[in-house]
């Protein structure tokens, strides 16, 4: 494990060196190229040199991100870039100095996607609360018409006070007072975003108008720095809030432990993107009811 403990900046000869001595000479320069390019991997900063220039260097952080990257490629031979997108996301959201924003901002575009990919995240992010609801008065006909409804309105341009009506109607016939008792009786789940005891049709409608937000807000490709920093210290915020050992202080070395143990690292960061998606939707929606 010597190879995790580098601490100098290395150049991309120095990264290809890094991969073969954990045992992956597969990795080429045009894989690096393509990950730097999608955010999973920063951009090396360049050495000016007179006369001419050295090559560019990686710092020592992302040296080891590419190991970790990595690590997940060998439990999932064919990954995709959007599910490894959330290692960079992971480490920006709970430590300072190993992703830059710039850098967490084109891995949140790629694990955002376009097309039928944006169209999953839409969906699975604005009905999770529902996901945990029984339903019982809920027919699939009317079910699915609240999924495809939250679909479109995710990729329109904005979301109008007409279509806030339909949505509200559509969460309305889903939801019931009956779903409310039995959902009181339903387990936490760590995985989807904080729900209230008693799941209200204006409660339902707000939290999926927020990743509606968000998701039309990134297709768009607004997200500024600023912006996803404020959602970072606010998932960082609510965090410090939890039970221990969570409110602790965190280790980077604590945290590659977590990504590099058990079934892999996609396992220790799946719903990364999904905090923050909501994060930034949350920061979006009060922006908007201040004005």
């Amino acid at each position: 494990m010597q190879h995790w403990a580098k601490t100098e900046p290395g150049t991309i000869d120095d990264l290809l060196l890094d991969a073969r001595d954990a045992g992956h000479p597969e990795v080429s320069e045009r894989l690096i190229n393509t990950w730097t390019a999608k955010g999973l991997l920063d951009h090396p900063r360049p050495r000016p040199a007179r006369p001419g220039s050295h090559k560019a260097e990686h710092p020592a952080s992302q040296r080891r991100l590419l190991l970790v990257l990595l690590e997940q490629r060998r439990h999932d031979p064919q990954p995709k870039l959007h599910s490894l997108a959330q290692v960079p996301l992971r480490l920006w959201l709970r430590c300072d100095d190993w992703v830059p924003t710039h850098q967490a901002h084109k891995a949140l575009l790629t694990w955002l996607g376009r097309g039928r990919r944006s169209q999953q995240v839409a969906r699975d992010g604005a009905l999770a609360p529902l996901t945990l609801l029984p339903h019982l008065h809920a027919t699939a006909p009317v079910r699915s018409r609240l999924v495809r409804l939250v679909t479109r309105l995710s990729l329109a341009s904005q979301l109008t006070p007409g279509e806030h009506s339909e949505l509200l109607d559509a969460v309305g016939a889903v939801l019931s007072p009956d779903d409310n008792q039995a959902h009181a009786a339903l387990p936490h789940v760590p995985a989807a975003p904080a729900i209230p005891p008693r799941v209200t049709v204006d409660g339902a409608v707000a939290h999926a108008e927020t990743v509606i937000l968000a998701v039309q807000h990134l297709l768009r490709g607004r997200p500024s720095e600023r912006l996803l920093e404020q959602a970072r210290a606010a998932h960082r915020a609510s965090e410090a809030h939890r039970p221990p050992p969570r409110h602790r202080a965190f280790d980077e070395t604590e945290l590659l432990a977590d990504l590099l143990k058990g079934p892999g690292p996609q396992g220790q960061i799946d719903g990364t993107g999904h905090q923050l998606l909501f994060g930034v939707g949350h920061l979006l929606r009060s922006e908007h009811d201040a004005l």
